[in-house]
């Protein structure tokens, strides 16, 4: 009787050769979009210099330097942003599994470029950053954002410790246009994310 042969598996050099491919096609993925130094370095591992080097050779500049934002409510300051980082963040926690703890950067990647496809072509300007995102799902994954049901408009925003920003940015909005408090809210913007729960 032949003995079961044991299963193959990758010598320790082609697994870490893979490990460091796939880190560094992430980090070139990330650059591309415009990410910081930082979060590439969070994300993959890679080392500070490692980073530097791909961002030479992704955009042809020199990385930027400095500090960047810690938490969401620092770069979310207005409705019209926070309406924008409720859409992501709805299609950032679609795309989360119920094991999800940390923080995916294929995941945040998806639900980014989903995000970009949904944002109409005149507000692309306004529209947040890979930066931006980062941030964003760190900070649900830490528990400093959360994303609040509006009964009003049907679907989630996105609440964020020490922000200035209280309840739902649609609502806001519409009530800064129309002047006064919003009664019905059209699903459009935030809710053409597809609201995580259909109710609170």
């Amino acid at each position: 009787m032949n003995a079961t042969p044991p299963p193959l598996k990758r010598p320790a050099a082609d697994e870490a050769a893979q490990q460091r491919h796939d880190a560094e096609h992430l980090a070139q993925v990330m650059l591309a979009l415009g990410a910081r130094s930082a979060y590439v370095i969070a994300a993959t591992g890679l080392s500070n210099e490692q980073v530097r080097h791909w961002h030479r050779r992704v955009t042809g500049r020199q990385a930027a330097r400095g500090p960047v934002p810690y938490h969401a409510a620092s770069v979310i300051r207005t409705r019209a942003a926070q309406a924008h980082a409720s859409l992501f963040a709805a299609l950032e926690q679609q795309a989360a599994t119920g094991l999800a703890r940390g923080v995916d950067p294929w995941r945040i990647l998806q639900a980014f470029q989903r995000y970009l496809a949904l944002v109409p072509e005149a507000l692309l300007a306004q529209a947040l950053t890979i930066n931006d995102a980062w941030v964003i799902a760190r900070d649900l994954r830490g528990g400093a954002a959360t994303l609040v049901w509006c009964d009003l408009c049907q679907a989630h925003y996105l609440d964020m410790q020490g922000s200035t920003l209280s309840g739902c940015p649609v609502c806001a909005l519409y009530a800064a246009r129309v002047g006064g408090p919003r009664r019905r809210c059209a699903r459009r913007f935030v809710a053409s994310s597809e609201p995580v729960r259909t109710g609170p």
